[in-house]
């Protein structure tokens, strides 16, 4: 998923972006090198095409009132080698392709990947992977989007077994009332959500998936009190905050949930995961 806070940037299409001109070099040192907005947008759609077998969908731009910087990205699907899921993330999440871009000098060409990348006309970046390069002489942008998809990639992999994993493991009344208060005392979701949480998560312990989730998404659960199906309750109510927060949201739960897996793993019987939590506070 791919989110775009432009304030006062104009949106463009593909092929207005190919008319912007290229900022005037100035007073920069002749090492420094400007990007025309659609040659970059073009050449990262080029690469993901040619060298990753990833299709484009859902591409969207916006350029400063001056024509300097850029901000966008796309989409992509069928991204070659990939898992179909990124799991530790949101269900059936899309990977995404992001850039933050300046003739200006005011902004390092930016390249962001992830299953939700969300980007500021300020400069902000939200996403799994960043990769940040000065506008100087030796572009190499095949290489730099090769490097963030494979740590992406790895990182995607990585977060598979977790999630395996984690459908091996029930939890308890006790340590979901534990893991409900950290919700919050952690701040990772507001108090008034908690309840929301409370009951998503026994619903889909009762097998009453019908009241929240489509046939598609069924398959990310295995309505058995699992670690697993904690977390995707989490999940589903961490949509409701504003984007910008969902990302530290996710990220935030997926540890909770992995604390809590650790805990019980561990057979640490001499204290409940919650007075556990209550020793971190103290």
């Amino acid at each position: 998923m791919l989110n775009l806070m432009t304030g006062g940037y104009d949106q463009m299409t593909i092929e207005q972006l190919r008319k912007v001109p290229v900022t005037a070099q100035g007073e920069r040192s002749g090492r420094w090198q400007g990007i025309q907005h659609g040659d970059l947008v073009d050449t990262m759609q080029s690469v993901l095409k040619r060298e990753h077998n990833s299709l484009i969908k859902k591409d969207t731009y916006a350029v400063s009132p001056n024509g300097a910087a850029v901000i966008g990205g796309f989409e992509l699907a069928d991204l070659d080698g990939f898992p179909r899921e990124i799991d530790g993330l949101p269900q059936k999440a899309t990977q995404s392709v992001g850039f933050v871009h300046s003739n200006d000098s005011r902004k390092a060409l930016t390249l962001c990947f992830g299953a939700r990348v969300m980007l500021c006309n300020n400069g902000m970046v939200c996403a799994d992977v960043v990769i940040k390069r000065k506008h100087t002489k030796g572009l190499f942008l095949k290489e730099w989007l090769t490097t963030g998809l494979r740590e992406l990639k790895n990182n995607a992999i990585i977060n598979q077994e977790k999630m395996k994993d984690l459908t091996t493991w029930k939890v308890t009344p006790r340590t979901h009332d534990s893991m409900l208060l950290a919700l919050a005392r952690r701040k990772i979701l507001p108090w008034r959500l908690i309840g929301d949480v409370d009951k998503c998560w026994k619903n889909a312990n009762d097998g009453n998936v019908d009241w929240v989730l489509d046939q598609e998404q069924q398959g990310d659960w295995n309505f058995e009190g699992s670690h697993l199906d904690w977390y995707n309750a989490a999940t589903h109510v961490a949509k409701r905050i504003p984007p910008v927060g969902q990302l530290s949201a996710l990220r935030q739960s997926f540890d909770l949930v992995l604390q809590a897996r650790d805990f019980v793993g561990a057979r640490k019987h001499a204290s409940t995961f919650g007075e556990v939590l209550d020793a971190e506070r103290n």
